[in-house]
């Protein structure tokens, strides 16, 4: 299965797909040429792999956050299973930056193979909460997928986030 993650620079698609790949990750990074706060950002894709029972494997991409990179978009959602949007919660207006990703993937997107992760949130238990305006965004646009608190940084988060969008897509096989 191939899993495509995408979302805003610095939402933590580099960091996630690293933290669970099973393989050196695959990473084109550069120093950017505008006004990023990162010292690096991505500017082809990320790849990794994540080895599952009986030889299977979850090929994980990760796109470009800079829209200028959006052809890398539709060439790195050719024949997913599954997408992830990272939404970075700290961000100033982190649904209008869903709504971007939603609208520009809409061509790929179905409900059943969605999942959101919010990240960049100061205590993701407390989170839960304030996942609603999320959920709310998604219902306006007749898509039920999960939306989940993550860190980007930590295996479990990821795994339970990545179980979400493969038994969100299991159910509707």
């Amino acid at each position: 299965m191939k899993f495509v993650f995408t979302g805003c620079v610095g939402s933590g698609k580099t960091e996630a797909i690293k933290t669970v790949s099973d393989i050196p990750v695959i990473s084109t990074e550069e120093k950017p040429s505008d006004d990023l706060e990162k010292q690096t950002t991505t500017v082809a894709l990320d790849y990794g792999e994540l080895h599952l029972a009986q030889g299977s494997k979850l090929e994980l991409y990760g796109t470009p956050g800079q829209s200028r990179f959006a052809y890398m978009w539709k060439i790195l959602s050719e024949g997913a299973s599954g997408f992830i949007i990272l939404v970075n919660h700290k961000r100033p207006s982190p649904v209008e930056d869903l709504d971007m990703y939603v609208e520009n993937f809409a061509e790929y997107l179905t409900e059943s193979n969605l999942a959101v992760g919010v990240t960049h949130t100061d205590d993701i238990n407390l989170m839960t909460n304030e996942l609603s305006k999320y959920y709310e965004y998604l219902k306006h646009k007749n898509i039920s997928a999960p939306v989940l608190p993550i860190d980007p940084r930590d295996a479990s988060s990821v795994t339970t986030l990545l179980q979400a969008l493969t038994v969100s897509i299991e159910q509707n096989l």
